[in-house]
């Protein structure tokens, strides 16, 4: 079953973008075909990821989106501290604003992968969910896959 459809639901013209405390931007929220990206840039940090996942529930209660492209590829640092609550809060009530799938591009550093992992292995129970260490591949699964709820 498709996820259901919203109702006068706006297109992004321009991407979103959020910064950190000191200015530099962190991530950037944007629209791509039947999907949304979120990319990231830079060191982020548990607030930074907790930032970002609010602003991602404003977006999706308005867009519609049931499929998320989580872009870590140009990302550092270690933000585990989060995934408690995206585990609790966020992936419910993403899950239940629409989202079904999320397509996750690895950094390369270290510690942010283990803090991608843990959320993988949190998250994949609610979300058709899967880990890739190159974009083209993510968004090739996303185009292709087609949500169980």
């Amino acid at each position: 079953m498709n996820a259901p459809e919203k109702k006068n639901a706006i297109i992004l013209a321009a991407p979103i973008t959020l910064q950190n405390p000191q200015g530099s931007e962190f991530i950037s929220l944007s629209q791509k075909q039947d999907f949304l990206v979120a990319k990231w840039y830079g060191h982020i940090t548990s607030e930074d990821v907790v930032q970002a996942a609010k602003a991602y529930l404003q977006l999706i209660s308005a867009t519609p989106c049931p499929k998320l492209l989580n872009d870590k590829s140009e990302s550092t640092g270690e933000w585990e501290e989060a995934n408690e609550f995206l585990e609790f809060e966020w992936v419910p009530a993403a899950v239940d604003a629409g989202l079904c799938c999320m397509a996750h591009v690895y950094s390369q550093n270290m510690l942010s992968s283990s803090s991608e992992y843990e959320l993988f292995m949190r998250a994949a129970p609610q979300l058709q969910m899967a880990n890739f260490t190159e974009l083209a591949p993510a968004e090739e699964w996303l185009a292709g896959v087609r949500p169980y709820r």
